[in-house]
């Protein structure tokens, strides 16, 4: 795997400063923002666009990796054989080099729109108390959400509550597809036991946790109708709503161990 054209100065930095003007009862003040920087990445497979993708720089090769996983054209580490970086001076592009059934599924038409992924991995149990402790783990890592108050992160962590990889962007969507993308191209997929968002439980990101087999999905905020579909579908335990003292769960009850199971 290659990688050329190194990303340099201001342009590839994942914030800049704009200018505002901040409205208060007392009067306004002309002042400046950090803000989360937003740029387009093209993927190409075959020398054909393949997605174009406004992202937050870095980690483009674990969002393309996340990303075809997602929409199952990737299944092992042996289907991406090479991946190169070109960096233009208005969009950002990464080739990607497929293995023989990679390629033929990048040209199947795709599945139903409410279709889900893989069976998660068998035998997963997570402790509850545990849930508190990988939430206070993602808060401490969200140093792009600290500058700029407009980003969502994803962590990846083991039955333990190891983290395995961590991932902000300005898309939640980008951000899920960047976290277990990095996991993908370690071929380090089996630890991986729960996958922590910032973000509601869309239909879209319960479909790219299950796509990964996922075990459980935890997310700080609501699940739609489809997403606990998808979740009931495919297997897989998903927990919302996250707070220091306790969460909901919407489907998968059994995975998580209460303290007299633990």
């Amino acid at each position: 795997m290659s990688e050329s054209g190194a990303p340099g100065g201001r342009r590839n930095e994942r914030t800049l400063s704009a200018a505002v003007l901040r409205w208060r009862t007392e009067g306004t003040a002309a002042e400046r923002a950090v803000v989360v920087r937003e740029e387009p990445l093209e993927i190409h497979l075959a020398q054909r666009l393949f997605a174009r993708i406004m992202r937050t720089p870095g980690q483009d090769a674990a969002l393309a990796a996340g990303l075809l996983l997602a929409e199952g054209i990737l299944r092992d580490r042996d289907d991406l054989t090479d991946l190169t970086a070109e960096r233009g001076p208005d969009v950002d592009r990464l080739h990607v080099t497929l293995s023989p059934p990679a390629r033929r599924r990048a040209t199947e038409p795709q599945g139903s729109a409410v279709a889900c992924g893989r069976t998660p991995r068998a035998g997963v149990r997570i402790p509850a108390a545990i849930f508190s402790a990988l939430l206070a783990e993602l808060d401490l890592r969200q140093e792009l959400r600290a500058l700029s108050h407009g980003s969502h992160a994803v962590g990846t962590f083991d039955a333990r509550g190891h983290l395995l990889s961590f991932a902000e962007d300005a898309g939640r969507h980008n951000a899920m597809d960047k976290a277990i993308g990095e996991l993908f191209l370690r071929d380090a997929l089996e630890p991986l036991a729960v996958c922590l968002t910032t973000s509601r439980a869309s239909f879209e990101m319960a479909q790219k946790a299950s796509g990964a087999g996922v075990p459980v999905l935890a997310t700080v905020s609501a699940p739609t109708s489809l997403a606990i579909q998808c979740a009931q579908d495919s297997g897989m335990t998903l927990v919302c709503r996250l707070r220091e003292r306790g969460f909901e769960i919407y489907a998968g009850a059994e995975r998580i161990a209460r303290p007299a199971d633990a």
